[in-house]
């Protein structure tokens, strides 16, 4: 077999068509791929964002849920606190007397088993 100039042009023109639309191929798996990784780029900054913003809105929550909380067992304790405070205050008004008689009284015979 033999193979004529115009024979081995035709080939040649024929590998050279392939190789350009490989070459055009290519590239345009590498700007499709190069697509893609900026939109899963966009798409990770996105999700990282929505994540971000959902935490800090749960965080928010649970934070004025543990204010809410703390808020009423300080109320709760000043209450008892107060209630408490009226308590030994009504006892102090009710004994003052007696009281301050019994430890004046204490004093003094205190004071008499000294001097013997």
């Amino acid at each position: 077999m033999f193979f004529t100039d115009t024979t081995i042009e035709n080939i040649i023109n024929e590998l050279s068509k392939i190789d350009s639309a490989t070459e055009k191929v290519i590239q345009t798996g590498n700007e499709e791929k190069e697509d893609y990784n900026t939109y899963i780029a966009e798409q990770t900054r996105k999700f990282d964002k929505d994540i971000e913003t959902s935490s800090n809105l749960e965080l928010s929550k649970y934070e004025d849920s543990l204010r809410t909380e703390a808020r009423k067992k300080l109320d709760t304790f000043t209450n008892d606190i107060d209630k408490e405070k009226s308590r030994i205050q009504s006892a102090y008004d009710t004994h003052k007397d007696e009281w301050a008689s019994e430890i004046f009284n204490r004093l003094i015979n205190t004071g008499k088993g000294d001097n013997i």
